[in-house]
């Protein structure tokens, strides 16, 4: 028999004339191509797309199943398609995110934060340099880091990692902690620091110290996603 590059028989003039036999060598053969599967069925497939709009055309041509993979040249990231929706899996290299603050208004201030992904664990580190014209938040506990990736934590309160400050003018560093609040999954989180008066207190205009360029806020944060 000739087997064609897919591993499926088909059978030539050497073969036997036994027909039962023929049949069930390429039964077997076609079998084995689409895994044992059933018919209709096939087994998870790895694609490559240049980026986001081709991963939704592949779709149209080809309906992903549950565990199908693509990687995305764009991002250089892979995806795993969970029977619902495609999830990142899988960062090859580091993921540029400008800082996102509901209190912040990042003005021309440089950010330079990166994230990477291992399964479901989130990585997120890096700093953002004050600007000019950056605003930092009135105060209170409504300010809030709104992260790249859900975290699902226990409790309605809990640590995702740890965050600094420093004070250009007085060449001083201030240490903190940041925090997922809300109800899960949490897709904010509060950064808190040492208060002068003692305890904790919200990131704000005048917290840790009198924001002002070119001061730095830097995180370190490391997170299961939910």
């Amino acid at each position: 028999m000739i087997t064609l590059p897919n591993g499926v028989k088909v059978p030539d003039s050497q073969d036997l004339v036994d027909p039962a036999k023929l049949m069930q060598d390429v039964a077997k053969s076609f079998s084995d191509a689409i895994g044992g599967l059933g018919v209709g069925k096939r087994q998870p497939r790895s694609y490559t797309v240049a980026n986001q709009t081709e991963k939704t055309d592949l779709a149209t041509t080809t309906p992903p199943i549950n565990g199908d993979e693509v990687f995305v040249e764009d991002t250089a990231w892979w995806e795993m398609y969970d029977g619902a929706a495609w999830k990142v899996v899988r960062t090859t290299k580091p993921i540029a995110w400008p800082l996102a603050h509901t209190g912040i208004n990042n003005g021309n201030g440089t950010s330079n934060f990166f994230y990477s992904v291992a399964g479901d664990m989130i990585t997120l580190t890096g700093s953002f340099i004050l600007g000019s014209s950056t605003t930092m938040p009135g105060g209170g506990a409504g300010a809030r880091l709104v992260l790249p990736f859900p975290t699902w934590i226990n409790g309605s309160v809990s640590s995702v990692g740890t965050c600094s400050a420093y004070d250009a003018s007085a060449d001083r560093h201030y240490t903190g902690v940041v925090v997922g609040m809300g109800t899960n999954p949490f897709t904010q989180a509060a950064t808190l620091f040492d208060a002068s008066a003692g305890g904790l207190a919200y990131l704000q205009t005048d917290q840790p110290f009198a924001w002002a360029a070119p001061d730095v806020l830097s995180l370190n944060l490391r997170w299961r996603r939910g």
